[in-house]
């Protein structure tokens, strides 16, 4: 790793190999060389645009990403003709551009077809090229390279995105505190289009994870009991019941639900996560529950799944059971529509979840909460906090009939200081890691370490909130239940 007192040196040596090729006459190889970084740099103006510029913006560049991948595939594995492709008929360099205002001088009129053609001749055809078209060629990348700053290209990519004018709005000192919290300017900050999303970042082996799981399950045990009942009631007291557990992590809740309920024969519970996959096999002892590290997302998900299901006999699924889960997926749609193949005519999907927009806080005089979960929706990685509101038009939108919604609803009015602090661990604790791993990620980036810093401290005066009996705060749980 280069010192940070250096951080020109990657390029620079990239650079100077390229010259060195050129001044060689290997022209052929100093053109490929080119075009490899140009395909990197590409790929990471992409990541960064989908999470800085507007809404409708995202959508444009992800509809044409989709395009030109046909449905089959992303944009980290587009070939350099296709990356010029997505970034021509998307217009990303004029969004970006406008975003940041900066002056692109003559990189909009740069023509990297013509770079395409050239390489793919190399490539494929067999055909060389002249010292004046590597020339060309490496004069595009050193101009690219100038706008962006021509620094490391992990720090230069996300500093260009970076608007001229970052502000941090100061507040008043918090509960006595010498110290105060910064707020940062969020205003400015772009929506996250939660239906064209990355995958979420979360990991179920985080630090504190197991405890807080541990806390939710506890907390939605009333509200899934009473789903079960109900669907049981509606299919006549159905017995020899198979579930699919999915995201089931350890298998702690998988395990709580379903043994004691003499209806079932048989549970499969899926998570991505193989440690905790491991943890459920070694702790779990019922012969009728089975865990395999399966991955929801992936292309050969039903291939993976029938082989399961033929494994344990070859019946499908009468309830799919979705804790949790849905909001992490790039693609819930999707997921949806691939679990709805695994369950049988009549069987039951039972998803669960929550919504930051059901979430209500007094007093909070300095919108930290508020500041917290819309700071939540922006960082990359996170899963969809706003996720509940939008289960019914996705069972419906995906073929699920009869679809039904339950609710809970949870406040501090009758809570003790215990209740309160799970609560405050349950609903917050987390989004600390998504900040936390992006700042550790992107050291240099000044926006990213102040909202780190920001919701570090926040964190602490909200839990000091939820412990004052005079404090309330309301939240509500969702069930959505659909009929295959």
């Amino acid at each position: 790793m280069y010192p940070k007192n250096e951080p020109n040196k990657i390029v620079d040596d990239k650079l100077g190999f390229i010259q060195n090729m050129i001044d060689s006459g290997e022209y052929d190889v100093a053109v490929k060389e080119s075009c490899t970084v140009f395909e990197i740099v590409f790929k990471k103006i992409f990541q960064q645009a989908i999470v800085s510029l507007s809404f409708r913006e995202r959508g444009e560049i992800l509809e044409i990403e989709r395009k030109i991948g046909k449905g089959t595939k992303g944009v980290e594995d587009f070939g350099f003709g296709e990356l010029v492709g997505l970034f021509r008929e998307s217009k990303l360099m004029d969004k970006w551009a406008n975003h940041t205002s900066k002056d692109l001088g003559l990189l909009r009129t740069l023509e990297f077809s013509s770079i395409v053609n050239l390489r793919n001749r190399i490539v494929h055809d067999g055909i060389t090229c002249s010292r004046g078209e590597a020339n060309i060629v490496y004069e595009y990348l050193r101009n690219l390279l100038a706008i962006l700053g021509f620094a490391d290209l992990e720090n230069m990519i996300n500093k260009s995105f970076s608007k001229k004018e970052e502000t941090v709005a100061n507040q008043k000192d918090i509960g006595g505190n010498k110290d105060e919290i910064a707020l940062p300017d969020i205003h400015g900050l772009p929506k996250v289009n939660k239906s064209l999303r990355e995958r979420s970042s979360y990991s179920s082996s985080k630090q504190d994870e197991a405890l807080r799981l541990h806390l939710q399950s506890k907390n939605y045990e009333e509200i899934d009991f009473k789903v079960f009942e109900h669907i049981l009631n509606e299919s006549d007291g159905e017995e020899h019941l198979r579930i699919l557990d999915i995201g089931c992590a350890s298998g702690h809740v998988t395990y709580d639900r379903f043994s004691k309920m003499n209806e079932v024969e048989k549970v499969i519970g899926i998570d991505i996560n193989r440690e905790k996959i491991e943890e459920a096999k070694a702790t779990i002892k019922d012969d009728r529950f089975h865990f395999y590290t399966v991955d929801i997302e992936d292309n050969n998900f039903l291939e993976t799944m029938d082989s399961i299901i033929q494994k344990h006999g070859g019946r499908k699924f009468d309830w799919v059971f979705a804790a949790f889960t849905i909001h992490h997926f790039a693609n819930p749609t999707r997921a949806l529509l691939n679990l709805r193949k695994l369950i049988k005519p009549g069987g039951y999907i039972i998803v669960r979840g929550s919504d930051d927009g059901s979430k209500i806080a007094y007093p909070d005089e300095y919108n930290l909460i508020g500041t917290a979960l819309e700071l939540t929706q922006k960082v990359a990685g996170a899963s969809d906090r706003e996720n509940a509101r939008k289960f019914f038009h996705q069972l419906r939108k995906t073929g699920y009939k009869k679809v039904e919604m339950f609710y809970n609803f949870r406040d501090t009015t009758k809570m003790n200081s215990e209740d309160r602090n799970n609560l405050f661990q349950e609903n917050f604790i987390f989004r600390y890691n998504y900040f936390k791993n992006r700042a550790e990620k992107f050291p240099d980036n000044e926006r990213f370490q102040t909202e780190y810093k920001w919701l570090k401290d926040a964190l602490d005066e909200i839990e000091l909130m939820f412990l004052d009996e005079s404090f309330y705060f309301q939240e509500i749980h969702y069930v959505a239940i659909g009929k295959r």
